[in-house]
């Protein structure tokens, strides 16, 4: 009973929170739940190490440690430590990762998303 009230009021402290802000992804990318992991992306990105970058998310997105998240995806913006931005996917308790310049702070409407839509692979 204690855990399930533990629960449901850090769930709505996160959907509440004054600095959650509705957002959507400016282009199809990946978030990852640790920062660490994000920054190593980006880094490998800064480099040009495609064949590094490539390795690197793959095994991040099969381990779940990484996901999709799909150009025009709506998301809520959670915490940022420049340069990234922490976001979560509508109806889900994890923050994931990204780049903060991928991230439309003012979305103009809703668009449908592409191929990847924050789902696990």
């Amino acid at each position: 009973m204690r855990a399930t009230l533990l629960i449901a009021v850090l769930t709505l402290a996160g959907v509440l929170s004054p600095a959650a802000r509705a957002a959507a992804m400016k282009t199809s990318t990946f978030g990852c739940k640790a920062p660490a992991d994000a920054q190593k992306a980006l880094y490998l990105q800064s480099k040009k190490d495609a064949a590094g970058l490539a390795a690197f998310t793959q095994a991040k997105l099969a381990s779940g440690a990484c996901v999709t998240l799909g150009r025009g995806l709506t998301v809520t913006t959670d915490m940022k430590k420049p340069p990234l931005t922490c976001v979560r996917l509508s109806g889900d308790l994890d923050c994931y990762w990204t780049a903060d310049v991928l991230v439309d702070l003012n979305p103009a409407e809703p668009e449908r998303p592409s191929r990847g839509t924050g789902r696990r692979h």
